[in-house]
């Protein structure tokens, strides 16, 4: 016999339930009574209800979920439990299937090898198999009205997947009521309860909804649905009561009568205002306080979570909650498992919820994923140092012999190395071990030398390799069991961790849960032996998939992937236990009331959430099965009005309080929606409060927002905001902590930055005589090259030569070689071919009128490529093909070129590459001055009575420079070789006096010819080859009056250097500076005093206009002889 109560789900049915069991009871204390619920929140917010709240007994009073209930009967049924099969397994289980079935019917081929593709045919057949449909019945109706060709399929499909999981005795939980149908009308659990009672369910699937009517028929049943009659939001659930429950009621029906609350008329017409019909009136309770509610935007995630963390702070401090009494709830939790627990644990906020993590957000799940795609990525060098870098790898597995292992100076080392991917370009690490000198002036830098010693190297090849032996062990396929031995093995290996008894592992890892704080980026060894357990007793799980058919390595990594993206560990607070803020979803918090409420998520898409239908099976087949076939198969769009009923029990689930969250942006700034029952809530309740949050923090401050008032504030808070309005802290705010103390030295430098005056100061680069490194600076000298850039920017010069920062190289990112890289390189094929043509005694035999350069190119340029694709990244390999044909081409033309030229001069060249030092007297306005210097000189010509400096310049575009642009140049320090090269020219006859031969005319002898520039162009569209065009500054050009300038500039330019006047200069070049991101250009205040400062950047801005006919007036920049600060 089947009662029906039906009634406002959280104000009347749970006091109609307790007076009932009390009925029920009243005769007999012991009498066995069992109520279902469906989940297990439920279960508990009942046991809460009836014992705390209401102070029942419950002697002998069973609460089991449907999910119990079924177990509890198949169990009685069949003496054992039963192995339930988790949602991950069988739909694995079902892609192998797939791709088997796929092998006779070619339309699943293309499905099958996209994961979310099968991922969501699995989910059409299992409502299928939830709904019992039988698939003969299913197809004949198929063939009568017409469907398509598609649908077929998939019910040919879902006939399939039933037969082969028969025959694999694979189930899950919905199979287990499959199992409890045959068992419940003859079971002895059941017959001892004098009354069965249902509790808060408005839907069911077929195989639940079989049970229920089966139960309703053979024993004493009451039903409390919740539902309030005629009401626009109870659609959904009185749909499902006039078609399965109303004609099933064969006891008494009683309507309970809805309290009077002002959340009724959500969703109602204004015409009804939510009416009910009559009842009796001893069926009517009392009516509560309406709850007050708050509408709150918010902009991005971090703002919505740290709104309600401080509106909870705000009810338990001011009005004394408990945190056990406050909800918060999403349709969706997703997005929030990492950033809630953070923020919670900030503000000492203990927590429960319904979310979990996967592995993959883990140290050990993470690492095991990038362990196992080593050996399919072709070991990638960010990879690799990933992995490497991990807490969760045990590196005294990997590399024993280092005591202190280092990868941050891996990194580096493989950096400069040109490490992308490729077993060939790790094995340049044994190779640079074994020989001293690099291969090219890219690997000889000093900042390589500095972190890349042998001992770091060593450990680096050490572990590489032993990875790369590990993962060799396993075979190209074979078997499930065997790969999952071989992983455990190989994971225990590298984490560190005990292999013994793994496959009954996961003693230690329950009751593990996240609960914030930093244990997603860092873990102790404890948590790491911990998630191992959690991980290798996941991946024991895969063991029970079929055994006969063998897959490859890849497959199995992929799948070992998704098994670390499966939620596998709870996020709550680990002291919360019950009693903290309940986080759940939608769908759990059905049935639980709450003091005080927040909904959270109140987006368009997310609630109500997007809805579309199933592309396998649309919702006119679905509907026909249930109307025609009578199988309950939900249609998808009708979720519409399921959305709704959630929402509208949600907002009468708050008695005392109710928050309701949107994000107007997301975290970037994009716009969001409001969802729609925003609004429908506004015009339920015009009175309600709304509270818009600003997205800049200093405006949260300023205009006194309720959730960011003072009382309200975490500490580091507190500093934040003491830093953006530029008050110290003071009083109860102040800690000894290192950030306090950051802050109290932090704020006068924020007011030094932020001034407004018209002149440079202490943090905008003045950083006054830095005499240690200005003396190691005047004994090294000083190059051309560093000049210029102090010229262009002297921020640029500090952070390259007084910082030693350099950017770091991203080999990954290298698609070809850049023009840098180009200009480089020619500069070495064109060294390495005159020395070639030298040492063949081109150039000292007058006989020797010819060359073959496709000799000269095949045995000494091609080489030298090939050595330099080994040594730096080339991006990718039909890329660098082409550009070595592009290169080679431009070089045996600017050699024909060069040639011919040394012929036409008699010039014979005698070095390459040579550096020079030397030091020069300049006349200053203090008089003379020596100045060290140092520099590179590409190459030198000698003929019978003088010698020439060639200076070679790769240029992008098509056009070279003329004479005037390159002396322009000079007179703007931007091009100051000329000039070094002439102030070294003592320096270069002492390097050709001690050649061979050179002794055969003294250096008196020789004069200097001047400097050629010889620029070599990009090829241009019509050709695949560049051209070469040579520039002469010859030494009439040199004058006297254009030498005094250049040499008072180049003074005026070290006197600031010395003076440590290092301000930023933006310019065009700041679109390629390697520098933004720590360069204070974008900083207004600064920008607006380097253009205010007229005296501290005079040079500059004259240096900027100087032309040949006009000098610049270095006597702004003139400085003492007493060096100040």
């Amino acid at each position: 016999m089947l009662n029906v109560v039906t009634g406002s789900l959280h104000a009347d049915l749970e006091p109609i339930l307790a007076e009932d069991l009390q009925r029920f009871k009243a005769d007999d204390p012991f009498a066995p009574i069992l109520i279902i619920v469906p989940s297990a929140l439920l279960r508990q917010r009942l046991v809460w209800f009836l014992c705390v709240e209401r102070g029942m007994a419950l002697l002998n009073v069973q609460i089991l979920t449907f999910h119990h209930l079924a177990l509890r009967l198949v169990e009685e049924h069949l003496g054992a439990s039963l192995t339930v099969r988790p949602p991950y397994f069988l739909r694995e289980w079902f892609h192998l299937m797939l791709r088997d079935y796929a092998r006779t019917v070619p339309l699943w081929k293309p499905i099958s090898e996209m994961p979310r593709a099968w991922a969501a045919l699995w989910a059409t057949c299992k409502d299928l198999k939830d709904a019992m449909v039988d698939a003969r019945t299913a197809l004949e109706a198929a063939e009568s009205l017409g469907w398509t060709q598609t649908t077929k399929a998939v019910l040919h499909l879902y006939q399939r997947v039933m037969e082969e999981k028969q025959t694999a005795k694979l189930f899950d939980h919905e199979d287990l009521t499959v199992l409890a149908l045959e068992p419940s009308q003859n079971s002895l659990f059941l017959a001892q309860h004098r009354q069965v009672i249902y509790y808060g369910f408005y839907d069911l699937t077929q195989v639940q909804l079989d049970l229920f009517h089966r139960l309703a028929r053979q024993y004493p049943c009451t039903l409390y649905f919740p539902l309030l009659l005629d009401h626009p939001a109870c659609v959904f659930a009185q749909q499902f009561f006039d078609r399965y429950i109303r004609g099933a009621v064969t006891g008494s029906y009683r309507v309970i009568a809805p309290t009077p609350s002002p959340l009724h008329k959500v969703f109602a017409r204004q015409e009804q205002d939510a009416q009910q019909p009559a009842a009796d009136p001893q069926d009517t309770l009392s009516s509560p306080v309406a709850p007050v509610v708050t509408i709150v935007s918010v902009s991005g995630i971090e703002d919505e979570v740290a709104s309600i963390a401080k509106q909870i702070i705000r009810w338990v401090e001011a009005h004394h909650l408990q945190f056990h009494e406050i909800g918060v709830v999403g349709r969706s939790l997703s997005g929030y498992e990492t950033i809630l627990p953070r923020v919670f644990s900030q503000h000492g906020i203990p927590f429960t919820s319904t979310m979990s993590l996967p592995l993959s957000a883990f140290p050990v799940g993470k690492a095991a994923v990038q362990a196992l795609e080593l050996r399919l990525s072709g070991f990638r060098r960010d990879r690799v140092l990933d992995l490497l870098s991990s807490p969760a790898v045990s590196l005294a597995q990997l590399c024993p012999e280092l005591a202190r292992p280092r990868p941050d100076v891996w990194d580096l080392a493989t950096r400069r190395l040109g490490i992308v991917k490729g077993w060939m370009e790790w094995e340049r690490i044994p190779a640079m071990l074994h020989q001293k000198d690099a291969f090219s002036r890219e690997l000889e830098t000093d900042h390589l030398k500095s972190v890349a010693d042998a001992e770091q190297l060593a450990g680096l090849w050490t572990a590489v390799s032993t990875l790369r032996e590990r993962l060799e062990q396993f075979p190209a396929c074979t078997s499930w069991g065997e790969f999952v031995d071989l992983t455990a093995a190989f994971l225990s290996w590298l984490f560190g961790l005990d292999l013994s008894g793994y496959e009954q592992c996961g003693g230690q890892a329950e009751g593990y849960s996240y609960g914030g704080g930093d244990e997603l980026g860092g873990m102790s060894k404890q948590d790491r032996f911990t998630l191992g357990d959690v991980l290798l007793q996941q991946l024991n799980a895969l063991r029970d998939f079929p055994q006969g058919e063998l897959l490859s390595f890849a497959d199995f990594v992929a799948a070992f992937h998704r098994l670390m993206e499966e939620p596998a560990i709870p996020v709550q607070s680990r002291e919360a236990c019950e009693s903290g803020v309940q986080v759940l979803d939608a769908m759990a918090a059905r049935g639980v009331p709450f003091r005080a409420l927040i909904l959270i998520g109140l987006t368009e898409h997310v609630f109500p959430r997007y809805l579309q239908e199933d592309p396998f099976l649309k919702d006119t087949v679905r509907r026909a099965l249930e109307c025609d076939l009578g199988y309950k198969v939900p249609e998808k769009l009708a979720g519409a009005e399921e959305e709704k009923l959630l929402f509208f029990w949600l907002v009468n689930a708050a008695r005392e309080w109710l928050t309701l969250l949107f994000q107007r942006t997301d975290q970037q700034l994009e716009p969001q929606v409001p969802s729609l029952y925003v609004d429908e809530v506004r015009r339920a309740l015009p009175a309600v409060e709304e509270v818009t949050v600003p997205r800049p923090l200093l405006q949260k401050y300023q205009q006194h927002v309720p959730f960011f008032s003072d009382d309200l504030l975490t500490p580091r808070e507190h500093a934040v905001r003491s830093a953006l309005l530029r008050q110290p802290l003071d009083g109860w705010e102040r800690s000894d902590t290192v950030r306090d103390q950051l802050l109290e030295r932090g704020i006068p430098c924020l007011h030094a930055h932020e001034h407004q005056g018209p002149y440079l100061g202490p943090y905008d680069g003045m950083a006054g005589f830095l005499e240690s490194w200005w003396q190691a600076a005047w004994e090294r000298g000083f190059t051309p090259t560093a000049v210029e850039r102090y010229a262009r920017c002297p921020f640029q010069y500090f952070v390259h030569y007084v910082l030693g920062l350099k950017p770091l190289p991203e080999p990954e990112t290298v698609m070809e070689l850049g023009p840098d890289a180009v200009g480089t390189l020619l500069h070495d094929l064109l060294r390495v071919c005159f020395m070639a043509l030298r040492e063949h005694g081109y150039f000292s035999d007058a006989s020797t009128t010819s060359v073959d350069l496709d000799e000269l190119l095949n045995t000494v340029a091609r080489p030298h490529l090939q050595k330099w694709g080994q040594a730096v990244p080339v991006g990718y390999a039909f890329v660098w093909t082409l550009k070595q044909q592009q290169i080679l081409e431009t070089l045996r033309h600017v050699l024909q070129e060069e040639l011919a030229e040394l012929g036409k001069g008699q010039w014979t060249p005698v070095l390459f590459e040579e550096s020079m030092a030397g030091s020069c007297v300049l006349s200053t306005p203090h008089g003379p001055q020596v100045v060290p210097l140092q520099g590179r000189v590409d190459r030198v010509d000698r003929s019978s009575g003088a010698y020439r400096i060639i200076d070679y310049k790769y240029l992008t575009k098509s056009e070279a420079p003329s004479v005037h642009q390159i002396l322009r140049d000079v007179m703007r320090g931007q091009r100051l070789q000329p000039p070094w090269y002439w102030a070294l020219a003592p320096s270069v006859l002492s390097k050709i006096a001690h050649m061979p031969g050179g002794g055969a005319t003294t250096p008196p002898d020789l004069e200097c010819a001047g400097v050629w520039f010889h620029i070599v162009t990009s090829p241009s569209p019509a050709s695949s080859r560049g051209c070469l065009v040579m520039e002469h500054v010859s030494p009439e050009q040199w004058t006297a009056q254009l030498r005094e300038t250049v040499e008072r500039t180049v003074w005026a330019l070290l006197e600031q250097i010395r003076s440590g006047r290092f301000f930023i200069f933006p310019g065009s070049y700041c679109k390629g500076c390697s520098l933004r991101a720590i360069c204070r250009k974008t900083h207004a205040p600064s920008l607006r005093r380097v253009r205010l400062d007229q005296h501290h950047t005079r040079l500059h801005r004259d240096l900027r206009k100087a032309t040949p006919e006009s000098s610049p007036d270095p006597e702004g920049s003139r400085m003492s002889k007493t060096p100040s600060r």
